[in-house]
């Protein structure tokens, strides 16, 4: 059952994409706070120092490169994240490993929005992305390309075309490659968490976690954790099951580790979100790199890029208002 529209989703099909269970994407602002000395309190004190002393992960990001169409193969991006205790910086530069195909109509979920007039497939592809949260901003730079193909699959043309993305302060669709990330290196999972049920050593050093909790503001449902007793009680792998639905919703998983500064991450990971009746979105996280420092600079460079006046020609898509306002340069 559909329940909310999701911009993150969309890619190049549309500017919203209906999504089955709100994904609250992850801040490490805990919504409920466990009580002192159980697994639950551990878990809320890694995640907390993790970013509140500043970190800098570069990684290797693999998704679709459309959601719902999977013969359009993958996106791979180049990305970095950084952290202070007020701010959030995430930098990606895309590369694609094919060439697109050209749809129809209602085929894969593609609408007449995405054919132009001689039914040619308009595809949007995000070449690079920069993104700031901050206490005084919450902003995303796309650099797109526009791509028309026609039926015998020939890129006919390809356009740049710059987009800002404005949010309100503290609006976490704004950073889900770094909610995302945080999840899929073993972190971020506290503030989702509420009552613990119960505690079961595995063995291994491991330990699965069940608790009560939420993905997604008013839905509530249950995790399921494996923590890793060994390696900082990462959370090696984790599912989510949805009260109303009574289906798993979210799965994670985390494998190696980093450390640097007292602080742990994985090496590498999967997050895997149901977005509908199975269709599994998954994005993989390899080839991670981790220092418990702030890249001070690439803040720097991130806000400057953001604030600069826009290019004429490019577009600001501003959600910090209902309803949003699209503004042309």
């Amino acid at each position: 059952m559909y329940r909310k529209h999701h911009r993150w989703l969309g890619g190049g099909l549309a500017i919203t994409v209906l999504i089955s269970i709100s994904v609250a994407l992850i801040t490490l602002r805990t919504t409920a706070k466990p009580a002192a000395g159980d697994i639950l309190a551990e878990l809320a004190a890694r995640d907390a120092a993790l970013c509140s002393g500043g970190f800098t992960s570069t990684f290797e990001m693999r998704l679709p490169a459309v959601l719902f169409d999977a013969g359009q193969g993958d996106e791979v991006d180049q990305g970095i994240v950084t952290c202070s205790a007020t701010e959030v910086g995430v930098s990606l530069d895309a590369t694609y490993e094919q060439d697109p195909i050209h749809r129809a109509v209602d085929t894969f979920n593609y609408h007449e929005m995405d054919v132009d007039e001689a039914l040619n497939l308009i595809v949007w592809r995000t070449a690079a992305k920069q993104t700031l949260s901050a206490p005084d901003l919450n902003d995303t730079i796309a650099d797109k390309e526009v791509l028309i193909v026609d039926s015998g699959n020939v890129v006919i043309s390809t356009d740049p075309h710059r987009m800002l993305y404005r949010y309100a302060v503290g609006e976490d669709d704004n950073i889900f490659v770094y909610e995302q990330f945080l999840l899929a290196s073993g972190r971020g999972y506290a503030q989702h968490l509420a009552t613990l049920v119960s505690e079961t050593p595995l063995g291994g050093g491991l330990t699965e976690v069940v608790a009560t909790g939420t993905y997604g503001v008013g839905y509530p449902g249950t995790w399921t954790l494996i923590v890793d007793t060994l390696a900082d009680l990462l959370v090696r792998s984790a599912s989510f099951v949805d009260d109303e639905t009574a289906e798993v919703a979210l799965t994670t998983t985390c494998t190696g580790s980093l450390t640097d500064g007292g602080q742990t991450i994985g090496a590498s990971g999967t997050y895997n979100y149901d977005v509908n009746a199975g269709h599994i979105y998954t994005v993989e996280f390899t080839n991670l790199t981790f220092v418990a420092t702030t890249d001070a600079i690439l803040l720097l460079d991130l806000r400057t890029a953001i604030t600069a006046p826009p290019l004429k020609g490019s577009e600001t898509v501003d959600y910090s208002v209902e309803p949003p306002v699209r503004i042309f340069h």
